[in-house]
């Protein structure tokens, strides 16, 4: 005890003292902490215990650490940046799908009202055959055979071309669809 000052070894002891004085004196421990009166306390200054050697192997540590955060932030860098790239890339192709998708689409559509109008001529034509067999039917035997020989051949040689314009047209869009159908399978996947 120096004065009103008491040196204790921890802070620990310095706790108890104050409270036994009901804080009424000044109390120091060996570390430098203090306990005033009224019970107010201030920190000491801690002893570093370590050598060089032990600062030198810290900072190693550290600088190890650090080259290889360094080294991981750069890869994770590349890494985003390549999936950028794979991003932009794949954008390019969707946007491509969307506009051969649309042309198909609109191909399709022209393709089928291309069959609508051949299935309304082949119809007329049919309905035409009709009419001149019936008109055929008022005629001599021998000339309506004739007459009815020269349309029907007409006919059928038209018919003949409209059936192959619309299995042109059909294989074409079974090959539209089939396309349509493969973009919207590589679109949604």
């Amino acid at each position: 005890m120096l004065n009103t000052t008491v040196v204790v070894k921890n802070m620990s002891d310095a706790s108890a003292l104050a409270r036994a004085t009901n804080q009424r004196v000044r109390i120091i421990t060996m570390d430098g902490e203090t306990i005033m009166p009224g019970g107010a306390m201030s920190g000491g200054s801690k002893n570093r215990k370590g050598s060089i050697m032990e600062s030198k192997k810290e900072i190693a540590e550290i600088t190890e650490k650090i080259e290889e955060y360094t080294s991981q932030t750069a890869s994770l860098k590349k890494a985003v940046d390549d999936a950028g790239e794979q991003i932009a890339d794949y954008t390019v192709k969707l946007k491509q799908l969307e506009e051969s998708g649309a042309a198909l689409g609109e191909t399709h559509d022209i393709l089928q009202q291309e069959v609508t109008q051949l299935g309304f001529t082949l119809s007329s034509k049919t309905d035409a055959v009709n009419e001149l067999t019936s008109e055929v039917a008022g005629l001599s035997p021998e000339k309506k055979l004739a007459i009815m020989m020269s349309k029907i051949e007409d006919y059928t040689h038209q018919m003949t071309d409209i059936t192959t314009r619309i299995d042109m047209m059909s294989r074409s869009q079974s090959e539209k669809d089939t396309q349509l159908h493969s973009f919207r399978v590589n679109y949604s996947s």
